[in-house]
This record gives structure tokens, C-alpha cells and sequence, in this order.
């Protein structure tokens, strides 16, 4: 026991400023001891004692009972492999540290392989985050590093999109090949999810679905709705809504920067038919609160409808058999207001104008 344990000082006295553990393996054939191996803890390759017959637990009992061994302690990896280390020189914390590291990186790797046999997909490395909500960037780069040297996760593979995201996959469930084309769509669903927001952030509009074959080679333009049908079932872009414009026209926008209700009224403005779009907000604004609509909204953004033109397209709306439920009063200021007979009546309409108005009036 003596020598065995003067082996382990050595080991963590040499390699304590890389923390390296000395490992015995069961199953294996007696060779040579301080054959160089690989350990799950390093970076490098360290030297380990390999024994044949002996069972860790019962080493360890050895050691726990020998005065001068008494330094000598064991740690489990999760693939079951024993290390024995000097808590002269490795401190038991650090170990501790080492063995959570192996175990995150055994469900990194188990969450590659399962994803990649059974949904043939990539994972994106940024997910990894929500997995260890404890970890920064920086430890998850540590852990990556680490795996994609250690060869029992030889099969473990990394891709880097051309926006610099990272994608993790299995070799042993997912070809080259298929891997490269299942970037490619990592790269358009990001375009996609990009375009939309900018859209919705900055310049305040919703995206057509047509626009979006400019993130796509011509070769691609076929495949753009299912693009966009993968991009608005995947969790990741959860914030990318879709929405069907009066005339059947689709849109997407981004509901971190717009509304759902926003986003209607912007698909009203995008057809031009002011009276159609006078109609439809009305109905919305008198299902959804319920309120009358005051006509003045019709001259800000973003409808946008000069003053002068308000009145005559208030008049052919109402004018129109198609909007018959369409009606119009006037508040005691004088500012018009609509409603719709589907969903309010002149009883309920009024009086909620007349408490505007005086909002209003209060509010200058």
C-alpha cells in the first residue's frame, strides 16, 4: 500500500497545478504501472497505476486504515472509473469541482446524442445555458473544450454557422452531410428571425412572407414557406409570430417589439382600402374592449389618413352593404365616433365616447 499510495502523492504533487488525478480502471489486464492514459480530468495526458483484480472499494479500505495513508481519497466519475488523489496537494473541493464538470459533460453529450438520434437535429450551444443555468459562457467553452478532446465522446461533433453560433451534433446518428444541409437551415432560420425583428424593432412594420426569399439562394426560393414553417415551431424563436391580413396576405412579426393587436392594425394599413381598414378596426376595437372608435386615430400612426379624407371615407364606409353593422355618432364636442352593431349598441357606445372626451379635454 505504501508504494501505491507514495505513486498517488507523486502523480498529484507533479500534476497539482493541472489537477491531475491518478486513475485505477477495473477490468483491465495488469500491464505496466504509470502507463500514460488519458484522463476524463485533463487536458493532457497523465500517468496512471492500472490493476487487474483489485476493487477500488477495497483499496480504498486499505488506504482508510493505514495511519500514513490517510491523505489518500477516492472520487467517482459518472462513467464509474476511480480516482484516487492526495488531499496534500489536491484539495477535495477541486476534485468535487472536477467530478460536477465530468457529469455536465456526460448530459451534454448524452442531450447530443438523443437529439441527434432522434430528432436528426443540431443543437445550438447557446441552449446549453438554460441547461446549466449556473454555468457562464466562459465555464460552458471550459466543458466544450474538454469534451470534444476526450475520446469517449470522439463522436461528438461542432459546427460554427455563418453567424458564429455553434451546433453540436452526433456522428454516430448524423452524417456529414447531413449535418452540413442541417446548418445551412440554422442559418436561414437565424436570417429569418433577424430580418423579422429588425422589421419589428426598427422600422415598425410587419415582415411578408415573400420578403424573406432575400435570406435565400435563388435555389432555395421554393423551400421558403417550409423555412418559415420550421422557424414558427421552433421554441427558439418563440417570439415570431405569423399573422393572415384582411385580404389573406401572410405576415410575421416579432412580438418582443409589437403587439398581436398592433400588428393587425399594421396589416389593415398595408392594403390600400382605407375602408376596409376603418371597418375592421372598428369591429376589433368594439369586440375586443369594447369601445367606440374615435375618429381621429385614423390621422395618426399608423394609418396615417389625412383629415380632409377621413370624412368621405367614414361616409362610403358606411355606405357600403358590407359594412352595414358600421355605424357613426357624433360626441357632444363634436368628434365623431364609430361602432359596430355586432358586438355594442348606441346605449353602451355613447356614453363611453362621452367619458373620452372628457379624458381628453382633462388630458390638454
Amino acid at each position: 500500500m505504501g508504494k501505491l499510495a507514495k505513486r498517488i502523492r507523486e502523480d498529484s504533487r507533479s500534476f497539482s497545478k493541472r489537477i491531475a488525478l491518478s486513475a485505477i480502471r477495473r477490468n483491465e489486464h495488469r500491464k505496466n504501472e504509470g502507463l500514460q492514459d488519458l484522463t476524463p480530468f485533463q487536458r493532457v495526458e497523465n500517468d496512471f497505476s492500472r490493476f487487474s483484480s483489485i476493487d477500488s472499494n477495497i483499496l480504498m479500505d486499505h488506504f482508510s486504515r493505514d495511519d500514513a495513508c490517510e491523505d489518500i481519497s477516492a472520487a467517482t466519475a459518472p462513467d464509474g472509473e476511480v480516482y484516487f488523489y492526495s488531499n496534500l496537494y489536491i484539495p477535495r473541493e477541486t476534485v468535487k469541482a472536477l467530478v460536477r464538470r465530468e457529469e455536465r459533460i456526460a448530459v451534454i453529450a448524452n442531450r447530443v446524442r438523443e437529439t441527434s438520434m432522434r430528432s436528426i437535429r443540431l443543437i445550438d450551444m447557446e441552449s446549453l445555458v438554460d441547461v446549466f443555468p449556473d454555468l457562464s459562457h466562459d465555464d460552458l467553452d471550459s466543458h466544450m473544450a474538454h469534451l470534444v478532446k476526450d475520446t469517449r465522446y470522439a463522436d461528438i461533433r461542432a459546427l460554427a454557422s455563418a453567424t458564429g453560433a455553434v451546433y453540436l451534433y452526433s456522428e454516430d446518428f448524423v452524417p456529414v452531410e447531413t449535418a452540413m444541409a442541417l446548418l445551412r437551415t440554422e442559418d436561414i432560420l437565424a436570417a429569418m428571425a433577424q430580418k423579422v425583428r429588425e422589421d419589428s424593432q426598427e422600422a415598425v412594420c410587419l415582415t411578408h412572407f415573400d420578403s424573406l426569399r432575400d435570406v435565400l439562394s435563388e435555389t432555395e426560393h421554393l423551400e421558403c414557406r417550409s423555412h418559415i414553417d420550421a422557424l414558427l415551431k421552433d421554441e427558439r424563436f418563440e417570439d415570431i409570430r405569423s399573422l393572415t391580413g384582411p385580404t389573406s396576405i401572410d405576415y410575421l412579426f416579432s412580438e418582443a417589439f409589437i403587439t398581436e393587436s398592433y400588428a393587425r392594425i399594421l396589416a389593415r394599413t398595408e392594403i390600400e382600402n382605407p375602408c376596409l381598414c376603418i371597418a375592421e378596426t372598428v369591429r376589433e376595437e368594439s369586440r375586443l374592449y369594447p369601445r367606440p372608435t374615435n375618429a381621429n386615430l385614423f390621422c395618426v400612426k399608423p394609418f396615417n389618413m389625412a383629415e380632409e379624407d377621413i370624412v368621405t371615407y367614414i361616409e362610403q364606409t358606411l355606405n357600403r352593404p358590407e359594412y352595414a353593422d358600421i355605424r357613426c355618432f357624433r360626441a357632444s364636442t363634436g368628434t365623431s365616433y364609430l361602432f359596430s352593431t355586432r358586438y355594442m349598441n348606441k346605449k353602451l357606445a355613447r356614453p363611453m365616447a362621452e367619458t373620452e372626451e372628457v379624458d381628453i379635454y382633462k388630458n390638454q
